[in-house]
């Protein structure tokens, strides 16, 4: 997963999965499922309550002092999740994520945590 500045954080992320040839479960059914934090902030605004305590984020002569790591608002699995969007509280979230499976059939499931 990405780690470049703040990108995961604004919802840039996803899966690459190199398949080998000999792929000993490629008669499987693959179900993918990522799993991530998410806060209604954007990262830069996240980020600088996260770094630093200071009231003037701005004042390069401020002492900076760490802050506890923020806690998410919701979980998201595949993007998506439940929660209370303080940032529009007329959004409904979604009722959650439903994977369905048939007897007989073999599953490999991934399931990735990019949070």
């Amino acid at each position: 997963h990405s780690h470049y500045k703040a990108q995961r954080m604004d919802g840039l992320y996803g899966l690459l999965i190199i398949e080998e040839d000999d792929d000993s479960y490629k008669d499987y059914v693959d179900i993918n499922i990522l799993i991530s934090d998410w806060y209604p902030q954007n990262a830069n605004e996240l980020l600088n309550e996260y770094h630093y305590t200071s009231q003037n984020h701005d004042d390069i002569n401020a002492t900076p002092e760490v802050n506890p790591e923020p806690i998410p608002s919701s979980v998201l699995i595949d993007g998506i999740g439940k929660g209370n969007c303080k940032a529009d509280p007329d959004f409904i979230s979604d009722t959650g994520r439903v994977y369905k499976i048939s007897e007989g059939v073999k599953y490999r499931f991934r399931i990735i945590n990019v949070g």
